[in-house]
């Protein structure tokens, strides 16, 4: 059985177009600021229902409060916990390359 928006409702379609995205991202570098200020960077591997990020070769960078970065590796495969996540960033090209092969799909 799918997912529904409400108990019991169908999906409506700006969620279907938001999984479409989100599953051509996969396998795309993305940026997940979390909750403590970190940013976490790597390929998309997978999300779950509870918004939980699994990351493949990622980084990890700190900006300290006087504005230096510290970055460092995590390792191959990283769980980035839905609750922790503040905000999900692409890289504007791999935006830009998705929304034009949707674009192209529709004429």
């Amino acid at each position: 059985m799918g997912a529904c928006d409400v108990e019991g409702a169908p999906p409506s379609p700006e969620v279907d177009d938001a999984k479409q995205f989100m599953h051509k991202l996969m396998d795309h570098p993305i940026r997940v600021a979390i909750t403590d200020g970190r940013l976490i960077v790597g390929n998309l591997w997978c999300v779950d229902n509870l918004k939980n990020f699994i990351l493949l070769n990622c980084q990890e960078t700190r900006i300290s409060e006087d504005g230096v970065e510290q970055r460092r590796p995590l390792g191959p495969l990283v769980m980035v916990p839905g609750k922790h996540v503040t905000k999900v960033e692409a890289l504007k090209s791999s935006v830009d390359r998705l929304s034009a092969a949707k674009t192209s799909e529709k004429a």
